[in-house]
């Protein structure tokens, strides 16, 4: 807590912490503190760090930049939802911080990897989520569809947001399908 009372002073020492130390949890706590920090000026050091080798710490790097909100880290975040290699976590997280970035640009991709993740069920949740958070900026033609398609997902939870998002846009279209699934 005492670095993070320091404020954006303490950000060139976070910034060597987080890519130059050889422990993972050292890193982990740098990007940690950077992430309350919130010090653009750690933009590019956070974008580097989405290559480290500890999975935990890309995941604190992408809450990190889900909290500095800018746009211009958005491919940095894509190439991490799209690496095979990557946690299953992480790769919903990315997912996430797509959605508080609130560009549409990220909004073809946020479908495919709910349409990849047959058995993953919280990268298909996050991307819903992802998707509905961008939804002042995705064409209604473009979001409507999806839902529908997530009403015949195995997961309850991923239904239910699916038909609440679908009553909020008010899509007539959908109601043959949400009848379908009164009847179940």
């Amino acid at each position: 807590w005492d670095i993070t009372l320091l404020g954006q002073r303490a950000t060139p020492a976070l910034r060597r912490g987080l890519l130059g130390n050889t422990q993972a949890s050292v890193r982990f706590k740098c990007a940690q503190v950077l992430t309350q920090v919130r010090d653009a000026s750690a933009r590019e050091t956070l974008h580097q760090a989405l290559n480290d080798w500890n999975a935990s710490v890309r995941g604190q790097v992408l809450l990190a930049l889900a909290k500095l909100g800018d746009n211009s880290s958005i491919p940095f975040i894509l190439q991490r939802l799209l690496d095979k290699r990557e946690t299953s976590y992480n790769q919903a997280q990315a997912l996430r911080t797509l959605g508080k970035l609130g560009d549409a640009r990220a909004s073809n991709a946020i479908i495919k990897a709910y349409e990849k993740a047959n058995k993953y069920v919280n990268i298909r949740r996050a991307a819903l989520q992802a998707l509905w958070d961008l939804r002042q900026v995705v064409p209604q033609k473009t979001l409507t569809p999806f839902l529908r398609r997530a009403l015949d997902d195995n997961d309850t939870y991923i239904i239910r947001k699916a038909l609440i998002a679908l009553g909020r846009l008010e899509d007539k279209a959908s109601l043959f399908a949400v009848g379908a699934l009164l009847q179940h």
